[in-house]
């Protein structure tokens, strides 16, 4: 719950600087809501890769090219 209130509460600032014209303000806030999700988002990366590689052997996958 304190993780989605930040990320809400970061996101609501970048909605609000997007609406200016401050082009280094909106990057600023675009970094910082980045940073901010970035664990949220390894969270639900590991849980993809988790239940695709589900039931599957080591020797089943092929090494890229």
């Amino acid at each position: 719950v304190e993780e989605r209130t930040e990320l809400e509460s970061v996101a609501g600032e970048l909605v609000s600087v997007i609406e200016g014209d401050d082009i280094e303000i909106i990057r600023e806030r675009t970094d910082v809501l980045g940073q901010a999700s970035l664990a949220f988002a390894e969270r639900r990366m590991d849980r993809s890769i988790k239940s695709a590689l589900s039931g599957v052997a080591v020797s089943e996958l092929e090494a890229p090219e």
